[in-house]
C-alpha cells in the first residue's frame, strides 16, 4: 500500500477545495437564474453569494414577501443547503409607505376580517414598519395566519410574531406526536420516512432527512396543523443523496421520542 505523505494530503485538500468552489459558482449560478426567471422579484437587485452550499442574498427589495420569495427561489435549487437572507426592505420613492398608525389600524382590519381567525385577543403595534403581534391564539396555525395576513401589506418591513398558542383542550404529547407522523406517512408529497418527531408540552421538532426543500416543508405544515401544536422546530436536514428505505413501526430508529 502507497504511504501517503503530508505533500499528498496537501495536494488532495488543495483539489477538494476547488471542487468545494466550483459547486458553489454553479450553484451560485442556478440560483441567480432561479431569481431571474421570477417576475415577483427584481434580480438585478439581488446580490447572490454561495460558500460550502450556504447561500447568502444581500441587496435590496421593495416588500417584505418578495424578500420571502426571494428565500423560497434560492431555496429550490437542488444542493443548496442553507440560506441567508439579508436583503432589506427599501420601498420605491415614487410610492411613499404609509405613517405607522395608518399601518397600524390596516393591520388591525386585515386580522379582525378574516373568517379563520379570532382576533379579540390580539394587540397590534407597528414601529418604523415593522409589525408586532402580541396576544394569543388557539391553535399554531393560525398564529402563521396572523403573520401571513399583514406581511404582504403595503408599507410592511417585517413582521414580529410575538403570538403565543393557547390550546383550548390539551393534547398528551404522546397522541400529537403518533398523530403527527401518522399525517407524515399519509402525504404523498414525503417519500422519505427518515422523519423523527418529538413532542414536548405542545413543542414539536422534526428530526432527520429529505430529499428536497418542497419535503422539509411540507412536514413543517403538516406538524403546524395538528391539534394541540404550540409551536414546531424544524430540524430535518437536506440529503443530496438517497434517503433510506421505509423502516417498520418496530424499527427503534422510526419511533418516536417523547419527553
Amino acid at each position: 500500500m502507497k504511504r501517503v505523505t503530508p505533500a499528498d494530503e496537501a495536494v488532495k485538500r488543495e483539489e477538494d477545495m476547488q471542487t468545494t468552489m466550483e459547486q458553489d459558482e454553479l450553484l451560485k449560478k442556478k440560483i441567480v437564474d432561479q431569481l431571474y426567471a421570477d417576475s415577483r422579484v427584481n434580480s438585478a437587485e439581488i446580490l447572490v453569494e454561495v460558500r460550502n452550499g450556504r447561500a447568502t442574498l444581500a441587496g435590496s427589495i421593495p416588500t417584505y414577501v418578495a424578500r420571502g420569495v426571494a428565500s423560497d427561489n434560492a431555496w429550490a435549487v437542488s444542493g443548496v443547503q442553507g440560506v441567508d437572507n439579508r436583503l432589506a426592505v427599501l420601498f420605491p420613492e415614487t410610492s411613499p409607505p404609509p405613517l405607522d398608525e395608518d399601518l397600524r389600524l390596516t393591520a388591525e382590519s386585515a386580522l379582525s376580517t378574516n373568517a379563520r381567525l379570532d382576533a379579540s385577543n390580539l394587540r397590534v403595534s407597528v414601529n418604523e414598519g415593522v409589525v408586532h403581534i402580541k396576544g394569543t391564539v388557539p391553535s399554531y396555525w393560525q398564529a402563521r395566519l396572523a403573520e401571513f395576513l399583514v406581511a404582504d401589506l403595503k408599507g410592511v418591513r417585517g413582521v414580529e410574531n410575538k403570538l403565543a398558542v393557547v390550546p383550548m383542550d390539551s393534547v398528551i404529547d404522546k397522541t400529537l406526536a403518533e398523530a403527527i407522523e401518522s399525517s407524515l406517512e399519509r402525504s404523498r408529497f414525503i417519500s422519505s420516512r427518515n422523519i423523527t418527531v418529538r413532542v414536548t408540552n405542545g413543542v414539536v421538532t422534526l428530526t432527520g432527512a429529505v430529499s428536497s426543500e418542497r419535503e422539509r416543508r411540507e412536514a413543517s405544515e403538516i406538524a403546524s396543523a395538528a391539534f394541540g401544536v404550540v409551536s414546531v422546530h424544524n430540524a430535518i436536514e437536506l440529503s443530496p443523496v438517497g434517503i433510506e428505505s421505509p423502516t417498520t413501526e418496530s424499527d427503534p430508529a422510526r419511533k418516536n421520542d417523547h419527553a
